[in-house]
């Protein structure tokens, strides 16, 4: 009358997991976010950023947190605070710089920066010269960081 073995279910893939938990959690459980999108070439891990102090780098991440302030002259910018798998990190996108890329930055992303790595006090940061959106079917690209 019964099966003598429980029913088998195959097993749901990694991604589809991932997927699953974004639309109905608004969050990812299984595994970071980021593994949803291809590694677009070579990307400095947020908890490297100490030893490229003074580096042109390329970051992923997704923001966590912002903040919209006005310099002394006026002009818009803004402060984001951005995560990968490794750790948090500061980015600073001056008002030339958010004036260009600021229209981009209307959900929690996932992106990629370039930047300048920069140090003052205990902080360590950013500051924005590029930002795109990192979308899942973007090719591998050969980015590096290079000392100016």
């Amino acid at each position: 009358m019964f099966p003598t073995s429980p029913l088998k279910l195959k097993e749901y893939s990694f991604r589809y997991k991932l997927l699953a938990e974004l639309e109905h959690l608004n969050l990812t459980v299984s595994g970071h976010f980021l593994t949803l999108f291809k590694n677009p070439g070579e990307v400095t891990q947020a908890i490297k950023l100490p030893h490229f102090i003074g580096y042109l780098v390329t970051r992923t991440g997704c923001i966590v947190t912002d903040k919209q302030t006005l310099t002394q002259s006026n002009r818009p910018m803004k402060f984001l605070t951005l995560e990968d798998s490794t750790a948090l990190f500061d980015a600073i996108l001056l008002p030339i710089v958010y004036k260009q890329f600021g229209p981009l930055l209307y959900d929690r992303g996932p992106y990629i920066i370039k930047g300048r790595v920069k140090k003052e006090g205990r902080s360590i940061s950013i500051t924005v010269s590029w930002l795109s959106r990192l979308h899942p079917s973007e090719a591998a690209t050969n980015l590096a960081f290079t000392k100016i």
